[in-house]
């Protein structure tokens, strides 16, 4: 029996540091030498998971920014998109600006990611366009207007600001047709939220399953620790939280494993390795 291992990124695979530790690398190495499907599910570009996963000899594709797209990186290209309709990108952009407010637009240009944006209303922005401006995989175009037209292939859009002003937003979004919203605490500020906006039906769940299509895949174990990780949690076999993982997660998985900080992942796919072949 195939069994795929999905894991979120930041706050699960990932330390508290943010880095994939000695030890998870080591484990993970081993076992997908060994056969293991092993990838990753994560709001991120490729431009900061390849960085990140050099340590780790990943063997399938990469389910980038929530599912809008899956990135294979031996090939280097983007092999599945999920677009927001035109329109809705229009209003999402009017709603936002109403409010004199600006919001990240990722795009694939030329089968290139392009983020564009207007500017910073926060120092939380400014950290947030400052950690990945640099990224070979992916290029930030400062625009006066945003450049999208009916052939745009806006993939997903992000907002960083107040829980209030997040809200307000959000709220304003629920009319939009053909969009899906999530709002959550960034882990990597201490007041901020985020706004995802991604097309409907676009999720980490629908990505793994697209991945599990590909290779035959007979069950999926997940694994996260942040409300962006719930469907994925609950629709694979296995859904499991990490122990630092938010309490609702925790209420809606399968079990719960160690924590980032004890790669709790990668030990837990040792074991469950090891027991299937008992």
């Amino acid at each position: 029996m195939k069994t795929l291992y999905v894991s979120d990124l930041d706050g699960t695979l990932l330390n508290s540091k943010g880095k994939v530790s000695e030890q998870t690398a080591s484990i993970l190495n081993k076992e997908i030498k060994q056969g293991a499907y092993f990838t990753v599910a994560t709001a991120r570009t490729p431009a900061t998971v390849v960085p990140l996963l050099e340590g780790v000899e990943i063997n399938l594709p990469i389910i980038v920014m929530n599912g809008s797209f899956i990135y294979d990186i031996k090939q280097k290209k983007y092999i599945y998109t999920s677009t927001i309709p035109y329109d809705s990108v229009r209003r999402i952009i009017n709603i936002v600006e109403e409010q004199e407010k600006q919001i990240f637009a990722y795009a694939l240009k030329e089968d290139f990611l392009t983020v564009y944006y207007k500017g910073f209303n926060s120092k939380d922005e400014e950290a947030f366009y400052n950690g990945r401006k640099n990224l070979t995989l992916k290029r930030f175009e400062k625009v006066e207007s945003y450049p999208i037209t009916p052939e745009s292939q806006v993939g997903h859009m992000v907002m960083l600001d107040s829980y209030e002003v997040i809200k307000k937003i959000t709220d304003q979004l629920e009319d939009v047709p053909g969009i899906k919203t999530l709002m959550y605490r960034d882990v990597n500020t201490e007041s901020s939220y985020l706004l995802e906006i991604a097309a409907e039906g676009t999720n980490k769940a629908e990505a793994a399953k697209y991945v599990a299509g590909q290779y035959e895949i007979d069950e999926v174990i997940a694994f996260g620790d942040n409300l962006n990780d719930m469907e994925m949690i609950q629709v694979a076999d296995c859904g499991c939280a990490v122990g630092n993982a938010e309490k609702s997660l925790k209420e809606n998985a399968n079990c719960v494993i160690d924590t980032n900080d004890n790669d709790g992942v990668a030990r837990f796919i040792e074991m469950n390795r090891r027991a299937l072949s008992a």
